[in-house]
């Protein structure tokens, strides 16, 4: 942890106190089907109040249109969502099995062409 001037454990990133929070918002984020990481932690540690959205799990192109919609939201100044409100929206999208949100749309717009033509 870079600004902790408490030395890690042994075999550890942390400290004792940060380790004991790292396990513990680990657990809670667990239950609520939330990846949680050390990098997420750590950022979490070194800026308080920053909304954190993990897109873990996403895949590629999909986890970049959802990380370039946060940006767009966050320099518009647009009211955040709750974490566990993005992750129930995350875990819809890893549900369904989109690959990206362009050519998903893309898609329905020829299927809904087709239907439109019958």
């Amino acid at each position: 942890m870079p600004s902790c001037r408490f030395p890690s454990r042994p075999q550890a990133d942390l400290c004792d106190h940060h380790h004991r929070q790292f396990r513990d918002r680990t657990t809670v984020r667990e239950r609520h089907g939330d990846v949680y990481g050390l990098e997420d932690f750590i950022v979490w540690v070194e800026h308080p109040g920053r909304p954190i959205y993990s897109v873990a799990g996403l895949p590629s192109p999909l986890a970049a249109e959802i990380q370039f919609v946060l940006q767009c939201r966050s320099e518009d100044r647009q009211a955040g969502m709750p974490r566990n409100a993005f992750a129930a929206v995350r875990q819809q999208l890893q549900r369904v099995g989109l690959d990206g949100l362009t050519a998903s749309l893309q898609a329905l717009r020829r299927h809904n062409a087709t239907l439109a033509r019958c």
